[in-house]
């Protein structure tokens, strides 16, 4: 196998790659939305609904960890996606052009 052949396949496969992270990072953000909404809607509740000091307390502790962890999920995901869309920029092969005469 000669050199530009193997760079030819190592940039496909890293494309490859790229995209698949991407998909699984765009499948993961959605997740990180329900997360942090769950844990706004717990945290809330815990102030609204007279559970006596034990049980707000207990209530808003399990919200308030639901956000940071969701926050955490879609950041993730956005700097995942950012880094395939910058390997696929790098990897592939440049368009076509036309050539005026």
């Amino acid at each position: 196998m000669d050199d530009e052949a193997r760079r030819r396949l190592i940039a496909e496969a890293t494309v490859q790659n790229a995209r698949e992270e991407a998909k699984r990072a765009r499948v993961n953000m959605p997740i990180g939305l329900a997360l942090v909404a769950f844990g706004v809607t717990l945290s809330t509740l815990a102030a609204v609904v007279p559970l006596g000091l034990i049980g707000t307390v207990v209530l808003a502790g399990i919200g308030f960890v639901f956000i940071p962890g969701g926050l955490a999920v879609i950041v993730r995901a956005a700097s995942t996606i950012a880094r395939a869309n910058r390997a696929l920029r790098e990897h592939q092969l440049p368009a076509a052009r036309t050539l005026k005469s």
